[in-house]
């Protein structure tokens, strides 16, 4: 954080003391925090409505830039990433959540690490061409070769990049177990000023992640996080995949109580068929339908699959037998958004979207469920439910002829009338199948969820919380 101030009249410094502090970026030097905690104090901090906090890690160079991360680096590493969130958090700790500012939604924390290095050392897949001398000798047709020397040097680079997970080993002063010993004195205290975290990146590729338990010890930092913006690394090897999917269980695992939007975002290269069924499906399926009993908004692209979602809804045992089966009270917006390995069928549809109504039968405040679909063969899907101040609206569009059983019709007909008093109304659309109209859908799906987002906001501060 590097901030030149330049002298305005005291009639000015207001005006520009707000845009300025607004925003800013941190690097994790110590200089730049010791910097950030002299400057950002008394009104400026209530200003401050967003901090990038960038955790730089050890640099490498071109002998190494093609080799897998050492254990001593990864460990060095989260030693680095262990230090600058202390440091950061314990100043954090210290500011008072103002009560003279009605309104006041907290702190949003975008946090990323990375190594410097990153940015210099950069191999593209071998068929797409070189960027630079090292890689001119190097070109050669993964598909004509798959185990020619310069694909298998691109994974080891990738595999560099994206590193070893980092790790989060401190003193857990939150329990009253006796501290172990090799990490007495690190303490990462609790901020309850930071109301909105994000991970993110400036290239996705280089998105170093967190291990499980290091989640699970940020989560407990974070007690009063209302949004969770998530983003999961592009996994490569099959160690990176099992990697992630620990990593994303816990974090449903340990979302915090007052958690009320969640957004899950995954490329949607990453999906495999194992995502879409069988132990890792169910178990991921399971924990997000434990996770969003206390949400407001869930918001998932490419992370949760959708059918596997409403089964293990269904299944799920209810909340309590006196209370029936209201296990979401407070779900007001469901989005997901899945690429399916293999191609949709009339019959599948139907299935998918019966599922749907005996879920949202569940869901008593429901305003908005969306399930977007597109398959390997670019064939689209898209379901929307709305409910309205006067009507309660049901559109359909598919890039494939979908003609719905009666039993479906039936199901969200019924459905509009006990929970809306509404009658359904019907609309059907047909959808050029591609990728661009697939990303048209999903812009448009973001700005359906963001404007939720911004009422949900609306709401709290008017209530004055949950």
């Amino acid at each position: 954080m590097y901030v030149v101030l330049a002298s305005v009249s005291a009639e000015w410094q207001q005006f520009f003391e707000k845009i300025t502090f607004w925003s800013l970026n941190l690097l994790s030097d110590r200089k730049n925090i010791s910097q950030f905690d002299n400057i950002v104090q008394g009104h400026r901090r209530k200003l401050l409505k967003v901090l990038g906090f960038h955790v730089l890690l050890m640099e490498y160079d071109c002998f190494e830039c093609d080799t897998a991360e050492s254990e001593n680096t990864a460990y060095l590493n989260s030693l680095i990433f262990r230090e600058a969130l202390i440091t950061l958090f314990s100043i954090l700790r210290t500011w008072d959540i103002p009560t003279d500012q009605p309104g006041y939604n907290g702190l949003s924390l975008q946090l990323s690490a990375m190594s410097p290095s990153d940015q210099d050392h950069f191999f593209r897949r071998p068929y797409q061409g070189p960027t630079e001398e090292r890689t001119k000798q190097r070109r050669i047709h993964r598909a004509m070769y798959p185990s020619a020397p310069s694909f298998s040097q691109y994974l080891r680079y990738r595999d560099r990049r994206l590193g070893r997970a980092l790790e989060l080993d401190v003193d857990d002063a939150t329990t009253s177990q006796p501290a172990n010993k090799l990490f007495e004195g690190y303490i990462l205290p609790k901020v309850p000023i930071i109301t909105k975290l994000s991970n993110f990146s400036f290239q996705r590729d280089v998105l170093r992640r967190l291990s499980a338990t290091a989640i699970t010890t940020l989560m407990k930092r974070l007690p009063d996080t209302r949004e969770l913006h998530y983003v999961f690394h592009k996994p490569f090897n099959h160690r990176a995949e099992e990697q992630r999917n620990i990593t994303f269980v816990s974090l449903l695992e340990n979302i915090p109580k007052s958690t009320r939007v969640l957004t899950l975002v995954e490329s949607p290269a990453t999906i495999r068929k194992h995502y879409s069924r069988g132990p890792t499906c169910q178990a991921i399926c399971r924990a997000a339908c434990t996770a969003i009993r206390s949400l407001r908004i869930l918001h998932s692209m490419f992370s949760i699959n959708p059918e596997g979602f409403f089964r293990e809804a269904i299944s799920f045992p209810a909340t309590s037998p006196l209370e029936g089966r209201m296990d979401y009270p407070d779900l007001s917006v469901l989005v997901l958004i899945f690429k399916v390995p293999d191609s949709t069928s009339a019959m599948r549809i139907n299935h998918l979207m019966r599922m749907a109504a005996t879920v949202a039968a569940y869901m008593p405040r429901l305003q908005v469920m969306q399930v977007l679909n597109i398959s390997t063969g670019q064939d689209i899907f898209s379901f929307l439910y709305e409910v309205f101040e006067r009507e309660t609206r049901l559109s359909i569009k598919a890039s494939f002829d979908v003609e719905l059983s009666r039993e479906t019709n039936v199901l969200w007909e019924r459905l509009a009338l006990e929970m809306t008093r509404y009658r359904l109304t019907k609309y059907t659309g047909t959808l050029p199948s591609g990728k661009e109209t697939f990303e048209k859908q999903m812009k448009e799906s973001t700005a359906l969820v963001r404007s939720h987002v911004m009422g949900s906001w609306r709401r709290s501060s008017v209530e004055g919380g949950d």
